[in-house]
C-alpha cells in the first residue's frame, strides 16, 4: 500500500502575528539600548569637555599662569590640547601672544572626545556672551596622536582664573559653546563659561528655552 504524503502544515495568522509582535519587542529593546548607548557616550563627553575647562582654570589658579585650551574638529572628533605659558610672565600681553609655540608647552595629554563635533546654529541669542567662533581664527598646527590638526578656536585662562576667547579679555558676561553628538538625532548641549569667575555651566537641550527666558 501506498503511504499518503504528509501534508506540509501552514502558519496560522495568529501564529504569524504573535511572531511579528516579539520581533517588534525585541526591535524597539534594542533601539532604546543603542539610544541609551548613545545618550551615556554623549554624556561621558560633555563630562570630558566640561572637565578640561574646570582643570584647566584649577591649573590657572595654583600655577599663577596662563592656560590655554586648544579646540579643534577632526573628522568626528572632538580634539582638545592643554598648554601652559613658559615664557617671560613680566612680558607685555602683545608680545605673549606675539611669542612662537615654543613658549607653550602641553599641561596635559591631548582629550579626543568621540563622535562629538560644535555646533552654535542652536544656541540661544543672549546679551553679553559670546561664541565661541567670534575669536580670531588661530591656524595652529599641533601634532596629537600621530597626526597633524590645525586648531581654530582658543579658550585661555588667566592667572586670576578669568576666562577669555583667545587672548581677548573683554568678552562680556561669558564664552558659549555649542557641541552636539552624530548621526540622525543628534544630542545637543551648551557649554558657559564665565569671564570673570572662570565657572562652568553645562546646559542640555531641555534645558535651553528655560535658560534664555531666565537671563
Amino acid at each position: 500500500m501506498t503511504p499518503y504524503p504528509r501534508s506540509k502544515r501552514a502558519f496560522s495568522l495568529v501564529e504569524i502575528l504573535v511572531v511579528l509582535a516579539i520581533m517588534s519587542i525585541l526591535m524597539g529593546i534594542g533601539m532604546k539600548a543603542f539610544s541609551g548607548q548613545g545618550s551615556q557616550e554623549f554624556s561621558k563627553g560633555l563630562s570630558q569637555l566640561s572637565g578640561a575647562l574646570e582643570l584647566a582654570q584649577a591649573q590657572s589658579l595654583s600655577t599663577r599662569n596662563l592656560i590655554r585650551l586648544l579646540i579643534a574638529m577632526d573628522d568626528q572628533d572632538l580634539v582638545i590640547l592643554s598648554l601652559t605659558y613658559t615664557g617671560d610672565a613680566s612680558a607685555s600681553e602683545e608680545k605673549i601672544n606675539s611669542d612662537d609655540d615654543s613658549t607653550w608647552t602641553p599641561t596635559a595629554k591631548p582629550l579626543i572626545i568621540k563622535n562629538m563635533k560644535l555646533n552654535e546654529e542652536f544656541i540661544p541669542q543672549i546679551e553679553d556672551f559670546s561664541l565661541l567662533s567670534e575669536g580670531t581664527p588661530l591656524g595652529i598646527t599641533r601634532n596629537v596622536a600621530g597626526k597633524e590638526v590645525q586648531f581654530e578656536s582658543m579658550i585661555q585662562f588667566s592667572p586670576q582664573g578669568e576666562a577669555s576667547l583667545n587672548s581677548v579679555k573683554k568678552i562680556g558676561r561669558g564664552i558659549q559653546c555649542g557641541v552636539q553628538s552624530l548621526g540622525t538625532k543628534p544630542q545637543k548641549a551648551i557649554i558657559r563659561i564665565s569671564s570673570l569667575t572662570g565657572r562652568i555651566e553645562v546646559l542640555r537641550e531641555e534645558s535651553f528655552a528655560t535658560a534664555a527666558s531666565s537671563q
